[in-house]
């Protein structure tokens, strides 16, 4: 299946966006435990994730159920409504392990 130029280039923004998690995660969890301004930076890319995966047509999202661009939404509507009842723990383990194995299955994805 070919990507359109669109879905290209939002699947380059999450491309984008997940780098932006790999430098948060760089820092450490002591650094980002300890700095409320890292806490906040990284719910914002978790919205940022899920505002681009709202715009991947649904035959790019259909097509590729091994990125889990339905959990980018679901965190983003959950850190943009209920964002006193996030836990920065949460936030923390999917920037560092989840979107990494995301932005993988996506940069694939572009090369092809």
């Amino acid at each position: 299946m070919s990507v359109s130029d669109r879905d290209r280039a939002v699947l380059e923004d999450i491309r984008s966006f997940g780098r932006e998690a790999e430098e948060l995660v760089s820092r450490g969890w002591p650094a980002y435990d300890g700095d409320v301004m890292l806490q906040r930076a990284a719910q914002m890319i978790c919205v940022n994730l899920g505002e681009a995966a709202k715009r991947l047509s649904l035959e790019v999202v259909e097509l590729h159920p091994d990125i889990r661009f339905g959990l980018m939404i679901a965190l983003r509507d959950k850190v943009a409504h209920g964002y006193r009842i996030v836990d920065p723990q949460v936030i923390w383990d999917t920037i560092a392990t989840a979107v990494p194995e995301d932005i993988a299955r996506v940069e694939v994805l572009l090369r092809r």
